[in-house]
């Protein structure tokens, strides 16, 4: 394993294991089947690579897919594929505006 990629796996562990602790807050907080069916709606509203990415994400619920997943799952189902720098980009948008729709209705909610 390359340097680079030795700091991307760790990277995405290290994302990995906040999103897991988020998402046990919410299961104690008996909110993770409201956040899924938010999810849904709001993935619905999305366009173009930014949605599929959402699909795709929607189906490793809860686990957090990896971009080559993502990307591995797109390249079946589109014709042109994706390249691999959009889903990556797309993936980072997909759950920045996600949480950000989500700290705006649930106000405070990834405070302990």
């Amino acid at each position: 394993m390359t340097p680079e990629e030795w700091e991307g796996f760790v990277d995405q562990v290290k994302k990995d294991s906040s999103f897991n602790s988020q998402w046990r807050l919410l299961e104690i907080r008996g909110l993770a089947q409201e956040v899924i069916a938010d999810y849904m709606t709001w993935m619905d509203q999305q366009k173009g690579v930014c949605r599929r990415t959402a699909m795709v994400m929607a189906e490793f619920l809860p686990d957090l897919a990896t971009p080559k997943e993502i990307h591995e799952e797109l390249c079946k189902n589109m014709n042109p594929p994706p390249t691999y720098e959009s889903v990556k980009k797309a993936k980072t948008d997909v759950l920045n505006k996600f949480k950000a729709a989500i700290e705006s209705k649930y106000e405070g909610l990834w405070k302990s």
